[in-house]
């Protein structure tokens, strides 16, 4: 039968489990928001957002900002603090996930709890079905991939990777003056 869950302000978008037998949200009470999963609500915020289910149906990873800060929260564990951060991307296999972040005026990936090196703009986060992360990055006026923690060559412009079936292939498209290509990595 249906059972009358708490009351709320609001309530933002539903992220329904893979299996169809559970559901995740963000409410908002009294002008702080939470993280509703079931009938357990997580902590007061100032803002919730991005909720993912992980590949087990159980673990629950989402952004959250309290005071100016956002981090992402796997489970009841928070991150570090970040000015910015993406929706979490779970890593397949694994209660891991990997954002993009931004912190002053660097760019940066975290991948579980590693981050790559400064750069001063990231984005374009791919996840390929063995774990893998590829993503674009700009040092100065070149932009480039970075997969697997190696970085490609440097182009005046890139688009955001996109994984092959095979989960080790990235392809991108690049800009080199006015040459357009398609590149693939490793190549």
């Amino acid at each position: 039968g249906e059972k009358e869950g708490e009351s709320f302000d609001s309530i933002r978008p539903i992220e329904i489990r893979h299996d169809g037998k559970g559901l995740v949200y963000t409410a908002q009470r009294d002008g702080q928001w939470f993280l509703v999963q079931g009938e357990k609500k997580g902590p007061a915020l100032e803002h919730v957002g991005g909720p993912v289910y992980g590949a087990d149906g159980a673990t629950v990873s989402y952004m959250g900002e309290q005071g100016g800060s956002w981090s992402v929260i796997l489970g009841e564990r928070k991150g570090a603090y970040f000015d910015e951060v993406t929706s979490p991307r779970f890593l397949p296999g694994r209660k891991e996930v990997a954002y993009c972040a931004v912190k002053g005026e660097k760019g940066y990936v975290i991948v579980g709890e590693q981050g790559s090196e400064a750069y001063d703009e990231v984005g374009g986060l791919a996840v390929g079905a063995d774990g893998r992360v590829a993503y674009w990055a700009r040092q100065n006026k070149a932009y480039f991939i970075v997969s697997s923690g190696r970085k490609g060559p440097e182009f005046d412009a890139v688009e955001p990777p996109i994984f092959a079936a095979d989960g080790k292939t990235v392809f991108y498209g690049a800009r080199k003056g006015r040459a357009l290509w398609w590149k693939r990595s490793p190549e």
